[in-house]
C-alpha cells in the first residue's frame, strides 16, 4: 500500500513550519468567535434538555 507525503518535502521536512504571520494569527479570531458561539448554543441546549 502506497503512502502519500504530507505536503511538499514529506513529513520529515521542517521548512513548512515557519513562524506564524500576522495574517495567520488574524485568521484565528473569526474561528474562535464562531467556536465560542457554537459552544454557548450547545451549552444552552444542554441546559434546556436537562431542566
Amino acid at each position: 500500500m502506497a503512502t502519500q507525503p504530507f505536503g511538499p518535502g514529506g513529513p520529515g521536512s521542517s521548512g513548512s513550519f515557519q513562524a506564524p504571520s500576522p495574517l495567520y494569527n488574524r485568521s484565528y479570531v473569526p474561528a474562535a468567535v464562531r467556536a465560542g458561539i457554537i459552544a454557548l448554543v450547545l451549552a444552552a441546549l444542554l441546559l434546556i434538555v436537562i431542566l
